[in-house]
């Protein structure tokens, strides 16, 4: 698979062995790739959420961010969930908020705080909810199922309705 790219510093972020850095784009053909699944048990749902975790964590060290997303924006790598579209990577301010100018294509999984009036300014954690509404979507059980749980814990912090009170982190 090649991915066309300009952002080759997010693909060295990655740190993936078997990928081919080529002029204007990536080549994955080296490395394993799955889709990922519709419907995810309580296991590959943890498995998900960490890897999107770790993710956001190595983006955020660098002062990036995630704008939009839809499930074909991801895709599992040598057992990794990794983001292939980097269109939708952003830098935020030393304030943790980012600037939009518009949205590029309707997305399923937009935050509350949202409005459809440009520019606007929104805190870091607006990936953070999309990611948990995603795995939520995608789990095989209802949140009410999984109750007392890492996992309800951690996609309800994700989801909370005021931006500087989100987090995402597994206890």
């Amino acid at each position: 698979m090649f991915i066309e790219t300009n952002n080759f510093f997010y693909w060295k972020l990655l740190n993936i062995n078997n990928i081919i850095f080529k002029p204007c784009g990536i080549d994955l053909s080296n490395c394993n790739l799955k889709k990922i699944k519709n419907e995810l048990n309580y296991k590959e749902a943890i498995k998900y959420f960490i890897d999107l975790q770790n993710l956001i964590y190595l983006l955020e060290k660098h002062n990036l961010t995630i704008t939009f997303i839809d499930d074909n924006d991801f895709l599992i790598v040598d057992g990794n969930i990794i983001l292939i579209n980097d269109n939708c990577i952003i830098d935020f301010n030393k304030d943790n908020y980012f600037t939009i100018d518009k949205i590029l294509k309707p997305k399923k999984y937009i935050p509350p705080e949202f409005k459809y009036e440009f520019p606007l300014n929104l805190y870091k954690s607006f990936c953070y909810y999309q990611l948990c509404s995603m795995i939520k979507n995608k789990l095989l059980l209802s949140l009410d199922n999984i109750k007392h749980t890492p996992l309800y814990y951690s996609i309800n912090r994700g989801l909370h309705l005021e931006p500087n009170k989100r987090f995402l982190i597994i206890i």
